[in-house]
């Protein structure tokens, strides 16, 4: 019989999403440990899901000796997630923490010394929208060149709405304090644009040339003693340096709100054709291409493997799979680190108004 023990840290939203997951992994049997300091969080948890063992503190809760396989999920605010970790990496557990990995460069290279310390794996949840077939595909294309050489890649989100913890009216406050989320939008969804963009392009160095940001400028009433300083707005201009040898600029863009219509554009242009990708909506693939003088367009819809997990789910799925010994495209260790801090490195970029370089083989 197949027995796990999976421990979560922290008993928020994103913590339900998670023991809904672990139900559906390849398990015989689970056992649920969480912890909350606050204890209305953790009682109305243990309601939704009465076979979890709660626990006030993580301290507790990591006491008991650990198994070979046992791991832990960071899903508390992102001001705590190095502490966390580090304390979870050295009660003998893996560990897959919640994005952003951390709040600056330091943390995370604190947290992957740990890890390599221990011998235990560190992994991010930033992974949710690679790993399926357009993403794959993507990625083989690139690989094999079928688009010619790689010139241009535009990276380009800008909605005019934004999902709870950005704009203020959450009940998380956390989200509008730099202090605790390390930053705004870049923060929140930057860690899924740089890893797709690095698993795709696998990059042995990212230069962020320049890089600019948009304060908040909200007339909303912030709750009491709620700070507002996060960025809304951000835009990079970027040299991606691939294994071939290859430079590939890019332009990347993200903001949430933004003042200006609402647009998106992932595209990747080459010398013998381009390719747009949707990798939010999961409409698939358009390949324009050389065809006999004119522009031909073919489209690679997505597909669902009804097995497979949904982007939520990807991430503790593939972590699973990589701590079993099995293939994954989970990102851990040295390449979450890497991919944590390309996206700092746009924050360096604009505080210090000079270039930043990030290389894999420095960590």
């Amino acid at each position: 019989m197949l027995k796990r023990r999976i421990y979560i840290i922290g008993a928020g939203s994103i913590a339900n999403s998670h023991v809904q997951t672990i139900n559906k992994l390849p398990i015989d049997e689970v056992e649920v440990h969480v912890s909350d300091n606050n204890l209305v969080v953790l009682q109305q948890f243990k309601e939704r899901f009465p076979w979890v063992i709660p626990y006030q503190d993580a301290t507790s809760m990591l006491a008991e000796p650990a198994w070979e396989n046992d791991f832990v999920i960071v899903c508390t605010p992102p001001v705590s997630h190095c502490s966390m970790t580090i304390q979870a990496l050295e009660s003998g557990r893996h560990v897959l923490c919640e994005k952003p990995l951390a709040i600056n460069q330091e943390e995370s290279l604190s947290m992957l010394a740990k890890a390599r310390e221990t011998g235990r794996l560190l992994g991010c949840c930033s992974p949710r929208f690679i790993g399926h077939c357009v993403t794959e595909t993507m990625k083989s294309w690139v690989q094999e060149q079928k688009f010619g050489r790689l010139y241009h890649v535009r990276w380009l989100y800008r909605g005019q709405g934004s999902r709870s913890g950005i704009v203020v009216g959450s009940d998380r406050s956390w989200c509008f304090d730099s202090k605790q989320s390390g930053g705004g939008v870049l923060m929140d969804w930057g860690p899924y644009d740089m890893t797709a963009l690095n698993d795709i392009l696998q990059p042995i160095q990212v230069d962020v040339l320049h890089a600019w940001m948009a304060p908040p400028v909200s007339d909303a009433v912030l709750p009491e003693g709620a700070v507002l300083n996060v960025e809304f707005h951000v835009g990079a201009s970027m040299i991606y340096h691939c294994q071939d040898g290859s430079q590939v600029p890019v332009s990347f863009e993200r903001g949430h709100p933004a003042y200006a219509s609402s647009t998106k554009q992932f595209e990747f242009q080459g010398t013998e054709g381009a390719v747009e990708l949707d990798w939010l909506d999961q409409d698939g693939l358009t390949y324009y291409y050389n065809d006999q003088g004119t522009v031909g367009v073919q489209r690679v819809p997505y597909v669902q493997d009804k097995n497979a997990p949904h982007m939520l789910e990807r991430p503790l799925f593939y972590f699973f799979q990589t701590v079993n010994g099995q293939p994954s495209p989970a990102v851990l260790n040295e390449q979450a680190v890497f991919n944590f801090n390309c996206l700092r490195a746009v924050y360096d970029c604009v505080r210090n108004r000079r270039a930043q370089s990030v290389r894999l083989e420095d960590l």
